[in-house]
């Protein structure tokens, strides 16, 4: 049993009244439903809901539980909208490590165009040649001016070729 899929079925339920209704909006059985609530309920160990040919009420477990699912379900909105917000509104901080002389001549405009582009993200830059970890050291990019292949713990790629 998909427990978040009946508890959302539960709440359907208890706004529409109806096994039917729920079942047409959600483009299931009538069947179906009923299996689905009944599962929840035997995995409960309890009621939710009183059945009778025409009508559906909530018991008191079910009132309660129904008060709690609610909050439940609006959690998980607000836990998925925060995650879409992330990935449409970048913003924080970004730790990056490079190496002195490609820091100042080469990497310094596109971070000040990156900055212009992204204002709610703050640049932490580290320029230096001293070799590090950068994860150890918690830097979230690297750039590194190589001949030598990448280590293998680090995911990277080539970016460009210098002469």
């Amino acid at each position: 049993m998909d427990k978040l899929r009946a508890i959302e079925l539960f709440v359907r339920l208890a706004d529409l009244g109806s096994f039917t209704k729920v079942a047409n909006e959600v483009n299931a059985s009538r069947s179906m439903i009923s299996k689905e609530i009944a599962r929840l309920e035997s995995d409960l160990g309890a009621r939710l809901l009183h059945r009778s040919t025409r009508n559906v009420s909530l018991t008191h477990a079910g009132e309660g539980y129904l008060q709690r699912a609610r909050q439940i379900l609006a959690r998980m909105n607000e836990a998925d909208s925060f995650v879409q917000d992330l990935q449409q509104n970048l913003g924080g901080k970004l730790k990056i490590n490079a190496p002195m002389a490609l820091g100042i001549t080469d990497l310094s405009h596109l971070f000040a165009d990156f900055m212009l582009e992204n204002p709610d993200i703050e640049l932490d830059i580290h320029l230096g040649d001293e070799s590090i970890d950068l994860v150890e050291q918690g830097f979230d990019l690297g750039f590194r001016a190589s001949s030598q292949p990448f280590d293998s713990s680090y995911v990277g790629r080539p970016l460009t070729n210098f002469r």
